[in-house]
């Protein structure tokens, strides 16, 4: 019965961490379309709107591994100058 129990319970965990990893792997960011900006974050933000206004870009929403693959890195909003 103990077997029986620990294998759903790994069975459980191992569904949640895919779930979560899956769940991550498709979260929706805002980056810039100029390269030379190589932030993206999480929501929306002023800042970033005004520094890809000035590299005359466009505020593009992606997934975050499609921003990752393009080489940008998260940043908080408060961070980009």
């Amino acid at each position: 019965m103990s077997i029986l129990r620990n294998t759903i319970i790994l069975a459980v965990l191992f569904v949640l961490t895919s779930f979560k990893m899956t769940s991550e792997f498709q979260r929706v960011v805002y980056t810039c379309t100029n390269t030379e900006v190589k932030c993206y974050v999480l929501e929306n933000c002023e800042n970033l709107i005004q520094k890809c206004n000035a590299y005359r870009g466009k505020m593009y929403k992606m997934r975050e591994q499609e921003a990752k693959n393009l080489g940008k890195v998260l940043c908080n909003c408060g961070d980009i100058k």
